[in-house]
């Protein structure tokens, strides 16, 4: 699907691309959790890498490491571990949602698709 505007140096209507549509991620949880953080919609560069946290100037990381003890410059995997071992889980809000960029101002709000959380609390009873 494309949008049409009206071009004015012409006066006809121009196509541009339609805005695309981001999927987030699965949930990073164990059944024993007790802390959800919740994000947005990944941005574009964790999607790309398939990370969540993936932009090297987000704190994320760098917060979570001072909070639990580990180096936020640990692989992937292992900041991930860190995460679980202290019963963390991370999910984003959004399902899926039209976003150009990263920016969360940027999620065009009628596009958004949440998440499961009534199902997915009942899968982590101890979470608070």
């Amino acid at each position: 699907m494309r949008d049409s505007s009206l071009d004015p140096s012409k006066g006809r209507r121009t196509r541009r691309p339609a805005i695309p549509i981001c999927a987030g991620f699965a949930p990073i949880s164990a059944p024993s959790a007790r802390i959800l953080i919740l994000g947005s919609l990944p941005g574009t560069e964790s999607l790309r890498r398939s990370q969540y946290y993936a932009k090297p100037h987000n704190s994320f990381w760098r917060i979570m490491g001072e909070l639990f003890g580990f180096a936020h410059d640990l692989p992937y995997d292992e900041r991930i571990g860190a995460l679980l071992a202290h019963e963390v889980a991370l999910w984003d809000v959004c399902a899926a949602a039209r976003r150009s960029g990263s920016l969360d101002s940027a999620i065009d709000s009628s596009s958004v698709r949440t998440n499961d959380f009534a199902s997915f609390y009942a899968r982590h009873p101890a979470i608070a």
